[in-house]
């Protein structure tokens, strides 16, 4: 299991699903390995990761597996005159910063409401495109997560049962990791703990790049917001004006 590093005071919650401390109480800090997936450090030591490592490891290592053979089998590729290596790491830094959208999109798309137990059958699948160039490769002073988010846009989304994604290698190890992610939200739910974990699935099909967005919901989860007449529309409309709050 990897250290944890770089002070995470910025971030909201501790990944271990079972916790949720928020992070102006409790000392947050980084995975090192995929400098994503935040964790409690002084407040409860390394007990909050070791209770969330099976769930994160099998997210890290479909990542990092995938993104290997992506680039073995792709060397020498480009997209829009852009080699498949920096495409990669823009869509990984895309998806950081799009993940504020991402998350509100999601929950609306759950309909808690009407569906309080969704997140146990149902996934968000969203397909996204590049609009990186090569000039987008030159290193720009004071790149806002705005400037990041509009290099890439969202060319369809919609929510599907887990159990009837469509098929595919790259579909089939994430529904794996999110089907492991639904037993572990369900018994949080039934603890009392949380409320539960919605799951979404970003693909950059034209170099077939996937990142599993897990939006952890606490027990004080407020089913009722955020409410969107077009979760879709405002998605892609978020991501294409780089748009976050």
């Amino acid at each position: 299991m990897p250290q944890i590093i770089q002070n995470g005071k910025g971030l909201s919650t501790c990944s271990n699903i079972t916790c949720f401390k928020n992070g102006k109480n409790a000392d947050l800090k980084y995975c090192t390995r995929c400098k994503l997936a935040p964790y409690c450090v002084l407040t409860y030591g390394p007990e909050c990761q070791k209770a969330d490592w099976s769930m994160h490891k099998m997210c890290e290592t479909l990542s990092v597996e995938k993104e290997r053979l992506d680039h073995s089998s792709q060397a020498g590729r480009v997209v829009n005159g852009v080699p498949v290596a920096q495409v990669s790491s823009k869509f990984r830094r895309w998806h950081v910063a799009a993940l504020p959208i991402i998350e509100r999109c999601v929950v609306a798309a759950m309909d808690f409401v009407n569906n309080p137990n969704r997140c146990f059958t149902h996934a968000v699948l969203i397909t996204v495109k590049t609009n990186l160039t090569p000039a987008d490769l030159v290193k720009k002073k004071g790149q806002t997560p705005a400037d990041i988010i509009k290099q890439f846009s969202v060319a369809y989304a919609y929510i599907c049962r887990i159990d009837e994604m469509p098929s595919g290698h790259d579909l089939e190890s994430a529904r794996d990791t999110i089907l492991a992610g639904v037993r572990a939200s369900r018994r949080a739910r039934e603890s009392g703990s949380s409320y539960g974990t919605a799951f979404a699935v970003v693909r950059f099909p034209d170099l077939m790049f996937k990142q599993i967005s897990v939006l952890l919901l606490p027990k004080s989860f407020d089913p009722k917001k955020p409410r969107m007449a077009d979760w879709v529309g405002e998605l892609k409309e978020r991501i294409q004006n780089g748009r976050i709050s």
